[in-house]
């Protein structure tokens, strides 16, 4: 059975808080794992609220959220 569309917007905006805290700490860029166009979207609009960068790399079904370090 698959998470329900709020449970997988909470996990991935979850997963994109604790990033941001990794590249805060480490001034390393820090990969998400895969998640679909919508959620990544919620991804990068949070990252930008904390004027810091991000990328989608890869191909779907594996494309994934990249946290870069530069941009603050």
């Amino acid at each position: 059975r698959l998470p329900d569309t709020g449970t997988m917007e909470a996990i991935a905006v979850r997963e994109a808080e604790e990033g941001v805290e990794q590249v805060l700490l480490t001034s390393q860029a820090f990969d998400l794992p895969p998640r679909n166009s919508y959620l990544r979207r919620l991804q990068h609009l949070l990252i930008a609220k904390y004027k810091l960068a991000s990328e989608s790399v890869g191909d779907e079904p594996n494309r994934y959220v990249r946290i870069l370090c530069q941009g603050r």
